[in-house]
């Protein structure tokens, strides 16, 4: 055994391990050497022994002796001088924003607009005093240092593929900030530094290892601590470079003891293919590896000042709770609007106008496809009328199939790509956005996108469900369960859950409303609706069932059965506060007659106004309140009213003002009783109609009439009595 003792460090050593240091130059000539054999137990300079002698490195001892005169640091020089040209040329006025810009290190415009020199150039680029000193003290100090130990071309190579390694990861690891300067050169020549001195101790003087090693490892651990410490400072370059410089200081050789002929030029080689490869990779499938991150993430980010965790480890907890919606966004995507106002997160990045949008709606009553397309294109359309406008085809949305349709706006340079599905009253909708030139590049950024998107149960059909779970017997939770399912179109489970809700508590006519929603909602998917609609009504003959109905019957498209339903309830229920509001909203009259307290139009005689026989009014109070019914009672209101509205034509011709008492019959539905008001109010309605052109309750021909036949400056040309 062979034991060597440098410095304060003592280690025992094979004779075969003895010879390969000997010859690697791995053991100085004042290192102190005992080998029982020939030294008696005595620790000699190991320049003393024979075999040390014989079997010595000269490589080694010239590398010592080079290392020891230092040689002039060209390249380390010709580094710092650039960096600092680089920001001296950043002082002039908008040289450094036009630096700032194009130069650092932004994950956006790098991966969006494939400008992968970035990850380089943000080494030389600097644009604070205080930055620029300290990087460049560190590169001066550590990159004389490694220039002497391993040459100019292993120092080139560490820097570069540092600046590279902590770019890159930086790219990845926090992508919302850009980043520039050469701290993750720096980290990389610090760490090889280390590394060096921790690999090749007994190669190095004793002057070497005040410079390497140990003796740099606590400088190291500060500077990383202060980075870590400091907010706006990009620790994961730093990181980067550190595991990039540390790497390369233990596979590159001081070059007179390379490990065999030409081992640096492959390493440096290998290094260099190496950062090509990734710069062009980056550049053709940076839109397909762009970093993303959930939506909900994105926002709290956003609204939290500070940004997301920065340093190496750290992690965003993120705690679960029910969403129907789920899409991610690019890391470092800001909050805003597309083109269309759609609300959502656009590209930071300074050339073209990117945007992604989602958004999850409910609507008063189910629409298809075909309409949610062209309600986005109204809209769109208001502040791009002249955008060019392509068909409406089939697509896909979170697995659900919809509609999909592109725009071109701003002259074609922009295009905005629309998809959206229905389930029942429930829309998603997606917008990607991009600039046309490049709409291609950035493609299977859009398609991962889409694939993010996730569309649940809405959370009021999540929610019911839990609560059915949890208590199955609930008739409150059921009755919620049912009127869920009918907003996403499940028309079938939803009925069913009404029905049994009815055969377990008939008394409630909730069931029935519910029930007569579905029919309002989907009137082409409940089996027999008229059956449905006559059973509630037999049921439960109140107002609210009576006013459900109708809204279903509207729905349908059945204006006889509605109106005449209108009418029948007004019979049964005359007065009834939510079914005047129902007929004031269709314009239908609401006037009870005084002493029957009957719908006047209906109690009186419509030629006369006087009360119609009692044997009438008894069979008015009779009439079934069922649709058959209903149907008969609108066909008789639709005639009648076109048979006043014929006579009102006529008298138009022949003299104006005689069309007053059929245009105030058909106002209200029969002669009013205070007619001196009443042609004040119809003088205030001609005024309308001369402004609109239409009133709600004058058939559109008629009206027509009406203001060619001068009526309006007739009837207020009339004395007051008309």
């Amino acid at each position: 055994m062979v034991c060597i003792r440098i410095g304060d460090e003592e280690r025992e050593l094979t004779w075969e391990e003895w010879e390969q240091r000997v010859q690697q130059g791995r053991v100085p000539p004042d290192a102190l050497v005992r080998i029982d054999a020939v030294t008696e137990g005595a620790f000699v300079p190991a320049r003393t022994l024979e075999a040390y002698q014989s079997l010595r490195n000269d490589a080694a001892l010239a590398w010592q002796n080079r290392f020891l005169a230092g040689p002039a640091p060209i390249l380390t020089a010709l580094l710092v001088g650039v960096n600092i040209r680089v920001w001296w040329f950043a002082q002039v006025p908008r040289m450094g924003e036009f630096l700032v810009v194009r130069f650092t290190n932004w994950t956006a415009p790098a991966l969006e607009d494939g400008e992968t020199w970035r990850a380089l150039t943000m080494g030389l680029l600097h644009t604070e005093v205080f930055h620029l000193v300290m990087n460049m003290l560190w590169l001066a100090y550590t990159g004389w240092n490694i220039e002497r130990a391993l040459g100019r071309l292993n120092l080139l190579t560490i820097y570069v593929a540092s600046v590279l390694g902590g770019s890159v990861l930086s790219m990845f690891a926090a992508p919302e900030t850009p980043s520039l300067g050469a701290s993750g050169g720096v980290f990389g020549l610090v760490a090889a530094s280390v590394t060096f001195g921790f690999i090749r101790p007994e190669l190095l003087p004793a002057r070497g290892r005040r410079v390497f090693g140990l003796a740099m490892f606590p400088y190291l651990v500060i500077m990383f601590w202060s980075g870590l410490m400091n907010e706006g400072t990009d620790n994961w370059s730093h990181f980067g470079g550190l595991l990039t410089g540390g790497v390369l200081a233990m596979v590159l050789d001081p070059v007179p003891l390379q490990r065999r002929p030409g081992w640096n030029h492959a390493w440096q080689a290998a290094i260099a293919l190496l950062v090509v490869s990734i710069l062009l990779g980056l550049r053709l499938a940076g839109p397909a590896v762009y970093p993303k991150v959930d939506h909900v993430t994105a926002e709290t980010w956003l609204l939290d000042r500070r940004g997301p965790p920065r340093l190496p480890g750290a992690s965003l907890t993120d705690t679960f709770h029910y969403r129907s919606l789920g899409w991610d966004v690019p890391v470092g995507w800001r909050s805003g609007v597309t083109a269309g106002g759609d609300s959502g997160f656009v590209s930071p990045a300074p050339r073209g106008e990117r945007a992604w949008a989602v958004r999850e709606t409910r609507h008063e009553a189910p629409v298809t496809g075909e309409v949610l397309a062209q309600q986005w294109l109204e809209e769109l359309l208001r502040g791009w009328p002249s955008a060019e406008v392509g068909p409406i085809e089939q697509a896909e949305v979170a697995d659900w199939p919809g509609k999909g349709v592109e725009v071109a706006v701003d002259d074609g340079n922009l295009l905005l790509q629309w998809r959206g599905a229905v389930r029942g009253l429930w829309s998603v909708e997606e917008v990607w956005q991009v600039d046309h030139a490049r709409a291609s590049r950035l493609a299977p950024l859009r398609d991962s996108l889409r694939r993010s998107v996730t569309w649940r149960d809405p959370d009021v059909l999540a929610d019911a469900r839990a609560t059915v779970e949890r208590n199955p017997t609930t008739r409150r939770g059921r009755a919620h369960l049912a009127h869920a399912l009918a907003e996403v179109g499940e028309v079938e489970g939803s009925l069913a859950l009404y029905r049994q809700l009815v055969a377990e508590e008939p008394a409630d006519p909730a069931w029935w409303i519910g029930m007569l929603v579905v029919t309002e909602w989907y009137p082409g998917r409940v089996p027999d609706p008229d059956q449905l609609r006559d059973e509630a009504l037999h049921a439960h003959p109140i107002p609210a069932v009576v006013i459900q109905a109708v809204q279903s019957l509207e729905a349908a498209g059945d204006d006889l059965g509605s109106v005449g339903l209108l009418e029948l309830g007004w019979v049964h229920f005359p007065g009834d506060r939510s079914l005047k509001r129902a007929r004031r909203r269709r314009t239908l009259p609401v006037a009870l007659e005084e002493t029957t307290h009957l719908p006047r139009h209906l109690a009186v005689d419509r030629d006369t106004g006087r009360l119609r026989p009692e044997e009438e009014l008894v069979a008015l109070r009779s009439r079934p309140l069922d649709l058959t019914e209903a149907r008969r009672m609108g066909t008789e209101w639709t005639e009648g009213r076109a048979t006043v509205a014929a006579r009102a034509s006529e008298l138009l011709k022949r003299d104006p003002i005689l069309a007053v008492d059929p245009l105030l019959i058909l106002r209200h539905g029969a002669p009013p009783a205070d007619r001196k008001g009443a042609i004040g109010g119809l003088m205030e309605e001609m005024r309308t109609l001369e402004l609109r052109g239409s009133l709600p309750w004058l058939p559109e021909d008629l009206a027509a009439e009406v203001r060619a036949s001068g009526f309006p400056a007739a009837l207020a040309a009339a004395p007051d009595d008309g």
